[in-house]
């Protein structure tokens, strides 16, 4: 997997700036992992979601720190996902890859890790 960061923020402007004056819009997941927002190991998990059925989004979170990519996922292919992106990871960074499944709810939610108590 080719993942050079090689596009300044100069250029990815200039993108942007072009395709609002042909009034098309512009989609950053053309130039993943291009404009220093993500780490290898997430370009990674949201690459190889995009080839399982049941995705329905994605996206990082906690960009410069590492962060994580966050998976909308139809509940009956949920199962599936996690262990193939599992396998994935495994098999191509030889270390384990953390997964937490979650349920959306309406408000706020917090989330206690038995391992706290």
């Amino acid at each position: 997997m080719n993942r050079e960061n090689d596009l300044s923020d100069d250029h990815v402007k200039s993108l942007i700036s072009m395709s609002e004056n042909d009034g098309n819009s512009f989609d950053l997941s053309e130039i993943r992992g291009g404009y220093g927002c993500s780490i290898l190991e997430i370009d990674f998990i949201i690459d190889i979601s995009k080839k399982y059925r049941g995705i329905i989004g994605a996206q990082l979170s906690g960009a410069g720190l590492g962060g994580c990519a966050m998976l909308l996922v139809q509940r009956s292919y949920a199962q599936f996902i996690m262990e193939k992106i599992q396998q994935e990871f495994q098999n191509y960074f030889k270390k384990e890859c953390s997964i937490q499944s979650v349920k959306a709810v309406n408000g706020c939610l917090i989330y206690l890790d038995s391992s706290f108590d």
